[in-house]
């Protein structure tokens, strides 16, 4: 089974320092956007934490191992800021992020948390303002 002690053999240099800056998201609270052009299919970063147990952590990321198996990343990078979109430009496989498509310089990158986040976790039934990147 692969599994969260996997990861750490993974894990290498995190692009996501040269290609991300963090800043004011008009869909909500901070995200990240590109300091440069991303072509379609980059790697734009590989998000980096600590493995863990907690299920309701703002900045957690659930991984899908080829099992069917699942775990846990609390991310602390840059990474983490990353907004919801229903339209998103970028796509995370395992744990690394892709571009889906090319993002041009200051464009804010977002990804499709999914359907169950979409249908109760939603900003709007949070009270969260939600709008969409221009």
């Amino acid at each position: 089974m692969v599994s969260a002690s996997t990861y750490e053999k993974k894990r290498s240099r995190d692009p996501a320092s040269e290609n991300v800056r963090i800043g004011a998201s008009e869909i909500h609270g901070r995200g990240i956007f590109a300091r440069h052009r991303i072509e379609k299919g980059q790697l734009i970063g590989a998000f980096e934490g600590v493995p863990s147990t907690d299920e309701n952590h703002a900045h957690l990321l659930w991984v899908a191992e080829e099992d069917g198996s699942f775990w846990s990343l609390r991310v602390t990078n840059k990474l983490k800021y990353i907004n919801h979109s229903p339209r998103p430009n970028a796509e995370i496989q395992w744990v690394e992020l892709y571009a889906l498509r090319t993002i041009q310089v200051g464009d804010e990158i977002t990804h499709h948390y999914g359907t169950e986040w979409e249908e109760e976790v939603r900003p709007d039934a949070l009270g969260l303002q939600s709008r969409e990147p221009r």
